[in-house]
């Protein structure tokens, strides 16, 4: 059986590995197909890409663009087939957004750390420390090092930080972020397919307004109606019922049923590359649906 890991990150945003690593534990894990979907950042495509020649991996060029709905919902897509040689500048420019909001969530950490402990780090020493490859300094990789290098357990210092809560809070309440249709039309300008990702985090994700199922379906048709190409039905947290219910939507509204296991590496240790539930010869289709 030939094994898929579709929603995969590298140190270019917050994972733990940098791409051509990645490749690398994919085939010691006998994947067959992988794809890098960093957060905000396409930088890693092409190191991801070259180093999975080498071991006739497939793969597709992708990434995870963060959103907000309605100042209420923290929404991701995964962005499949993503054109980073002629659609760069488009990327870039419309990316930035989302980029400061990382930068102000980063600020937030250290402006805090001065106050409470007396320690402060420069934007170089963090990315040093953390091997963060990209343009932005991430918040899950320098709050790890930070529990590290003061000695609390994990989750105390992003507690204090925060107030208790997410770090994509403040920002999807202010509309920092992109709007879905700004990400949605973002996507498409890129030459991409959206596919919504872990739609069970729905509840999680959402900070102001209901949680119900029909909330969920008024983002989700909205959606639809918007372009959406798929949805992430097989995804570690999703529950049996949860699977089964993406999986009659999908059907439903006759999207690609995706799978992916949202690996950091060592940061979120307990998934590897690979999710059930897409097949290899189902990943080879929506690969080329993605390619034309």
């Amino acid at each position: 059986m030939k094994n898929v890991g579709m929603h995969v990150h590298s140190c270019v945003s917050d994972g733990k590995d940098r791409p051509s690593v990645l490749i690398r534990k994919a085939v010691q894990e006998g994947l067959s197909a992988v794809c890098l979907t960093d957060h905000d950042l396409y930088h890693g495509i092409e190191e991801f890409q070259a180093e999975a020649k080498k071991f006739d991996l497939k793969t597709i060029p992708s990434m995870e663009v963060s959103a907000h709905w309605q100042n209420r919902s923290y929404v991701h897509f995964l962005a499949y087939g993503i054109d980073i040689t002629r659609k760069e500048l488009v990327l870039r420019e419309s990316l930035r957004k989302n980029w400061e909001v990382h930068d102000g969530v980063y600020d937030e950490i250290m402006k805090r750390l001065v106050v409470r402990y007396s320690v402060n780090f420069s934007r170089e020493t963090i990315k040093k420390k953390t091997g963060q490859l990209g343009p932005i300094n991430f918040a899950l990789p320098t709050i790890r090092f930070l529990e590290g290098y003061l000695g609390i357990e994990k989750g105390d210092f992003k507690r204090f930080a925060f107030d208790n809560r997410y770090t994509f809070e403040n920002p999807v309440l202010q509309g920092l972020y992109l709007s879905v249709e700004e990400a949605m039309g973002l996507i498409k300008s890129a030459g991409g397919k959206a596919v919504l990702a872990h739609p069970g985090m729905f509840s999680t994700y959402t900070i102001a307004g209901g949680t119900s199922v029909k909330d969920f379906e008024e983002l989700f048709f909205f959606l639809v109606d918007l372009g959406l190409s798929g949805i992430e039905t097989y995804y570690p947290n999703h529950a049996r019922e949860q699977t089964e219910y993406f999986e009659n939507l999908a059907l439903r509204c006759c999207l690609w049923k995706t799978a992916g296991s949202d690996y950091h590496g060592e940061y979120k240790p307990n998934c590897g590359m690979s999710m059930p539930g897409m097949s290899y010869e189902d990943f080879l289709r929506f690969k080329d649906f993605c390619e034309r």
